[in-house]
């Protein structure tokens, strides 16, 4: 049997901010009232369960005084874990602030600055459910005004809402999931409520996609309302790369990576052929009504609607793949053969699908 690795993760921030709550939350038990925290120093506390270390700590109080202490101790206790030995290691540290607060600190900046310099942080923003915007902004520019290279992320999480239903703590473990080494990844996800935090973060990127293809379908569609000679197609290509752009964005890729992976030459050629009919891509072109001959037919608004949104479908489907195989395959390579084999079998089942649809059809599609 495989030895299980499980991740280890510090919760740091000032006394207050709302740590139990979220911790409770994330990990669907009260964690750190089990009465069977470790101490470790001073300041900080060890809560482990089959599936992750927790390092937990009260936080201090404001203050220069308090301060010193915390940041001495803090030291301390990284020192213990600064080995040789991977699953020793701190994987990633959630640095809690209380939004309503809207304060970070010159402390805040140097413990996480300096201190923290060598971890992936990512400063959660507290109770954000009855902090006002103003708030929220105000903490956000100043944390980006900082620069500090180790923060990967602020996220805004309400644990325990006084109204409501909780919010931003499925960012908050997506986020934490992507920074953990993979070999922990698996076991972290077997919490239950790591596992319904990662499902629900993939069905918003998946809602936030959608809004992207419904977008670039409108843009579509405006177009073809000329109607779009057919010669003049790479009009769909400029709307349909854009798209992807951002398609791909949500789901964690770079535009670098996506040029990597699909050239617009390859885009350019599958489209085409998609339309034509050259490609085993399903002869698309007897689905476009009226298109003769290449050089007099045109493109109306509704096929172009249709097109743009099955190929943004398709690229959603592929992006949601690798997105999902990245999380749980440590060897995943996205070769360019596999793309290709993606698009064309996942475009012909689309625009099989797609081909008479409506536009409400078009806002409720699933691949």
């Amino acid at each position: 049997m495989a030895e299980i690795h499980v991740p280890n993760i510090a919760v740091i921030g000032r006394s207050g901010v709302g740590k139990s709550s979220l911790i409770n939350r994330v990990f669907g038990e009260n964690l750190a009232a089990t009465g069977s925290g470790m101490p470790i120093t001073r300041y900080y506390q060890r809560y482990a369960n089959q599936y992750l270390v927790l390092y937990d700590t009260p936080g201090w109080e404001p203050g220069s005084e308090g301060e010193i202490r915390f940041y001495h101790d803090t030291q301390e206790f990284l020192s213990r874990y600064r080995t040789l030995i991977p699953t020793d290691h701190i994987h990633v540290i959630w640095y809690t602030i209380d939004a309503p607060g809207a304060r970070f600190t010159s402390f805040d900046a140097q413990l996480i600055g300096q201190l923290l310099r060598n971890y992936p942080v990512i400063i959660t923003l507290t109770k954000c459910d009855i902090a006002r915007e103003s708030e929220k902004d105000k903490v956000v520019k100043a944390i980006a005004d900082a620069r500090l290279p180790n923060v990967i992320a602020t996220a805004q999480v309400a644990a325990q809402p006084v109204v409501g239903s909780p919010f931003g703590v499925d960012e908050l473990v997506d986020i934490t999931f992507e920074q953990l080494p993979l070999y922990v990844r698996q076991t972290f996800e077997l919490v239950g409520a790591v596992k319904q935090a990662l499902n629900q973060a993939m069905v918003e990127k998946g809602k936030q996609a959608r809004k992207h293809i419904l977008v670039g379908a409108g843009e579509a569609a405006a177009a073809g309302a000329i109607p779009i000679p057919f010669v003049d197609i790479p009009i769909l290509m400029g709307i349909s790369l854009r798209m992807m752009y951002k398609i791909g964005a949500d789901y964690g890729l770079s535009k670098p990576e996506i040029d990597g992976m699909i050239s617009e030459k390859h885009i350019k050629r599958w489209m085409y052929s998609a339309i034509i009919g050259r490609s085993a891509v399903l002869e698309a072109v007897k689905f476009i009504p009226a298109i003769g001959t290449l050089t007099g037919s045109a493109i109306d608004a509704v096929t172009c609607a249709t097109i743009t949104s099955a190929t943004g479908y398709t690229f959603r489907s592929i992006f949601r793949e690798i997105a999902w195989r990245r999380w749980r395959e440590a060897n995943f390579r996205v070769e360019d053969k596999w793309v290709q084999r993606q698009l064309d079998t996942t475009f012909k089942r689309v625009w099989s699908d797609l081909r008479h649809a409506k536009h409400e059809d078009l806002e409720r599609y699933e691949v």
